[in-house]
């Protein structure tokens, strides 16, 4: 008995190539790769705060965002010089930019020599996108040229402006 060969016929058109041992291997390759791909994904966008993963902790780096509008009204019109104990006056403006209402706790120091001396504390409540004027009124001691600070939010947000004593005879004028 010889045994009889069949060899297939290739359709018009077609080339003869080599066969593959394991037809399915190529799509397993895909959908490993695809699994990685969106692990990768994942983590990336879990570590930028976007997603959150289910039982993870999440730590958020992001700084936070402004939620205030500080500035002084007419920058031209502040105090440059000061007589020691005598009333200063400048007014500076304060706007809430969420969309509810928030108080926003300032304060006004002198700063000189490395030296910092609070001159005015406060909260100012605002409702939503409502902006209110402010005018700080203090007293400085004697002691030379002053940086005048307002800051509201601890640190966050500040606007200054230098003062300079007058001089003992133009202040008698």
């Amino acid at each position: 008995m010889t045994s009889a060969q069949t060899t297939p016929i290739p359709r018009p058109g077609s080339r003869p190539g080599p066969q593959s041992r394991n037809p399915g291997s190529g799509t397993r390759y895909l959908g490993a790769g695809l699994v990685v791909v969106f692990v990768v994904s994942a983590l990336v966008l879990w570590a930028a705060g976007v997603l959150s993963l289910p039982g993870a902790a999440q730590v958020s780096q992001r700084q936070s965002e402004t939620t205030a509008q500080l500035y002084f009204d007419s920058p031209a019109g502040l105090p440059t010089a000061y007589r020691p104990g005598a009333p200063l006056a400048f007014t500076w403006t304060l706007g809430n930019q969420t969309d509810s209402g928030r108080g926003y706790p300032f304060t006004v120091t002198a700063e000189r020599g490395g030296a910092s001396t609070v001159l005015e504390r406060g909260v100012l409540t605002l409702a939503a996108g409502q902006h209110a004027a402010h005018t700080s009124t203090v007293a400085l001691p004697a002691g030379g040229p002053t940086l005048i600070v307002v800051r509201i939010d601890g640190m966050a947000n500040r606007i200054f402006f230098h003062t300079a004593e007058r001089a003992a005879a133009e202040a008698a004028h």
